[in-house]
């Protein structure tokens, strides 16, 4: 159990933490507008996908409701597979969607973890 627990807080720390940063780089930085433009998404899209990312990344951290944990997971898979998509149809380079497949990769590794952590914690049915 206490091998989950770190694999757990471990994995779920690194998607959230470079999640909260792509939100804040969603809202500051001028080159991630240019290549929002440049993917073809119009300017509100891109803070809405901000807010949405900062919501998800609070939501995978706290202590809430699983069904809301399991919709921000979700959503995460659903991010790190258009982000590739995406991409490619823009014309970018393959190589330029690894990183989303590999947080996909640390993504599914903590939502395995937390799965384990609420069936062990979870009373056994009569």
């Amino acid at each position: 159990m206490k091998t989950t627990k770190i694999t757990y807080w471990v994995s779920t720390s690194i998607v959230a933490g470079m999640i909260i940063l792509s939100a804040y780089n969603y809202m500051t930085r001028e080159e991630v507008k240019v290549i929002c433009r440049h993917l073809g998404f119009p300017d509100y899209f891109r803070i809405e996908v901000a807010l949405a990312k900062f919501l998800g990344a609070l939501a995978l951290l706290a202590p809430i409701s699983s069904r809301i944990k399991e919709w921000a997971y979700f959503g995460f898979v659903i991010i790190f597979i258009s982000a590739p998509i995406a991409h490619i149809a823009s014309g970018d380079p393959l190589a330029q969607s690894f990183g989303a497949l590999g947080y996909l990769a640390v993504l599914a590794v903590s939502y395995v973890s937390w799965q384990k952590r609420r069936v062990a914690v979870l009373p056994a049915h009569a």
